[in-house]
């Protein structure tokens, strides 16, 4: 296994019970605007008003997300089957060889993304 896989397990736990939500780069803006009303519905501080919310806000408004968002029982089981691309989708097919494969595979699989 890699480092970056083992500190994730070590902070997070094997089940990443540790962690509220996850952005996710293949869906970025629709995944960040639930984390953010998450952690102010759990009594966080989140300014709308500011520039950049704003912005976030009217993307996510006028995207179609190609993600389908689908009811699921853990938050493990979500962050598998919530978000999904092809490596090829994200980087050539050398690196996404490396990504599905290398040290870090394990961080892959976690997540669910197939091979």
């Amino acid at each position: 296994t890699g480092s970056l896989d083992e500190r994730l397990w070590q902070c997070y736990g094997e089940d990443l019970e540790g962690v509220d939500c996850f952005v996710f780069a293949e869906d970025i803006h629709s995944s960040l605007l639930k984390c953010l009303t998450s952690f102010a519905l759990q009594g966080g501080s989140v300014d709308w008003n500011v520039p950049v919310l704003q912005d976030l806000l009217r993307a996510v408004k006028n995207q179609k997300s190609n993600v389908e968002h689908k009811r699921f029982q853990s938050k493990l089981e979500r962050t598998r089957y919530g978000h999904r691309g092809q490596c090829e989708t994200y980087f050539d097919s050398h690196l996404a060889h490396m990504i599905e494969t290398g040290p870090e595979a394990s961080i892959y699989d976690k997540f669910g993304y197939a091979r």
